[in-house]
């Protein structure tokens, strides 16, 4: 390969084909001649007999202009042939085969594009040297099993390798992979490329000091990524009296400069956006807390909180019954002296033993069965008046719970 580092960053994969500006001047005297236009005569065949006649005729000469653009799709045809090379990144040192390993956890879901294009580049290297390559990812198989490294691979045939190559919605297991760098068995020592997904977890420093013990390593790092695409995760959110707080973690946090937010929606049946809220990261900071405000019913029919942007398993957490407070209302028969004196009051050890897990509602019976209840709790009431009976009685026999705890007044 000849670099024409000094001019420009491309490099020839063929130079030997620059041989061919040679036939230039050749190419440059044929295109100057060019046929006698055609001669008009009448259809009959016997005038066109007549006039045909032996004088000698001189060709026509090419315009300048069509000379030159000919020269110089000539000269392009050339440089087509000797197949230059658009920064040729040189840098794969080394004459033995290349190692790439590949963190194809969820961290590495939102810039995947990226990295497989990295690779194929690196394959693309390999493949003009003329070196073999092995494939190690560090995530485990889907089918299940070890973590285990490819053998030694032709370019041809690592590239289609490396395009049907896909993200796992689980973590890396770089234990195991550094037990599979482990059990490699080479003849040469390896040029080791490492793209990594800059999570610092379990098992990077072994696979580090096995990579390096191979030969010269590299952690090739794609430069300049977006936030959107930087690894992010949910933790479980926590109930809040405004609806729902989502913690959110991002990797990578030293070249974030500054602030910056991610938005976490609630989503509940079929895709419908329940609510959305932004998370501020500060400077230096690898958390930040995105506090959703839901009504009660809203939360319950939360099914889902999505990290908009970041597209990975670990942008995404799914709700159970533990976010869940079902709403339940309390009525007390206490009166003006219950206000007053809200230690005595019939509900202050009910709602301190539903709080926790249930949605407190406080009114009269009127109000309260306006809204979707699941428990009814009446404390101490005493009679109930005729339209409160039906409204309680309909209500139960739509399915309702009616507790009564009885007292004084009862």
């Amino acid at each position: 390969m000849l670099s024409l580092g000094p001019i420009a960053p491309i490099a020839l994969a063929a130079p030997w084909m620059l041989l061919g500006l040679i036939t230039l001047p050749v190419i440059w005297w044929l295109l100057r001649i060019t046929p006698p236009t055609p001669q008009r005569v009448p259809f009959p065949p016997i005038r066109i007999l007549l006039g045909l006649g032996g004088e000698e005729e001189t060709p026509a000469k090419t315009p300048l202009w069509l000379a030159l653009l000919r020269m110089l799709l000539a000269t392009l045809a050339v440089l087509a042939l000797a197949h230059p090379l658009l920064h040729p990144n040189a840098d794969l040192s080394g004459d033995g085969p290349v190692l790439l390993v590949i963190d194809d956890g969820w961290a590495a879901a939102p810039n995947w594009p990226l990295r497989q294009q990295a690779a194929l580049g690196l394959v693309e290297q390999a493949k003009r040297q003329q070196r073999p390559v092995i494939i190690l990812t560090t995530a485990p198989p889907i089918g299940g099993g070890p973590v285990r490294a490819s053998g030694l691979l032709q370019a041809a045939e690592a590239e289609p390798i490396l395009r049907a190559l896909q993200p796992k919605p689980w973590a890396t297991d770089r234990a195991a992979a550094a037990v599979a760098v482990d059990n490699l068995s080479l003849a040469q020592p390896p040029t080791v490329v490492w793209l990594g997904d800059g999570i610092d977890g379990p098992g990077r420093a072994g696979l580090a000091a096995n990579l390096a013990a191979l030969g010269p390593a590299q952690q090739l790092r794609l430069a300049q990524q977006p936030l959107s695409q930087r690894a992010m995760a949910l933790l479980p959110p926590t109930l809040t009296r405004q609806g729902l707080a989502a913690t959110v973690l991002r990797a990578d946090n030293a070249g974030a400069g500054g602030l910056a937010s991610v938005s976490v929606r609630a989503v509940g049946e079929r895709g419908r956006v329940l609510g959305q809220a932004s998370a501020q990261f500060l400077a230096g900071d690898d958390r930040a807390v995105a506090d959703i405000p839901l009504t009660g019913e809203l939360r319950n029919r939360t099914l889902r909180l999505d990290l908009v942007g970041p597209g990975s398993a670990a942008a995404s957490i799914l709700l159970d019954e533990r976010w869940r407070r079902r709403p339940v209302g309390l009525v007390s028969g206490g009166g003006v002296e219950e206000r007053s004196q809200p230690l005595l009051s019939n509900l202050y050890y009910l709602e301190r033993a539903l709080a926790p897990f249930a949605e407190v509602r406080h009114g009269e019976i009127d109000g309260l069965l306006q809204r979707p209840l699941a428990v009814l709790a009446l404390a101490d009431i005493g009679r109930l008046s005729g339209t409160e009976r039906t409204e309680v009685k309909q209500w139960v026999q739509g399915g309702g719970m009616l507790i009564r705890f009885a007292g004084p007044h009862l």
